[in-house]
């Protein structure tokens, strides 16, 4: 945070986080910070539990996303979330 308040002509932020759950979370962390704000989360089984001002949001698994989570706690999204088109495994490639 401290960072991106030396940049106060910055007006578009993005994460790189990959596609996975805790990448999907950490994209939410950072939303939250971005507004001064934090919640916490926990998996519980194929559930994503969010507490957001001592209130608990729910989200399966395979559905949560940073625009979701946003969605359902009703916080406009600011942070761009830039993630990998094609996540299967072995598509790297190297030339020798």
């Amino acid at each position: 945070m401290d960072t991106i308040q030396i940049y106060p002509f910055v007006k578009k932020q993005y994460t790189i986080y990959g596609n996975s759950l805790i990448g999907r979370i950490r994209d939410c962390k950072v939303q939250h910070w971005l507004n001064g704000e934090d919640c916490l989360f926990r998996v519980d089984g194929e559930v994503v539990v969010a507490k957001y001002r001592s209130r608990d949001f729910s989200c399966l698994v395979n559905e949560f996303s940073l625009r979701n989570h946003l969605r359902q706690i009703s916080v406009s999204q600011t942070l761009s979330a830039l993630k990998p088109k094609n996540t299967k495994a072995g598509q790297f490639t190297t030339a020798l």
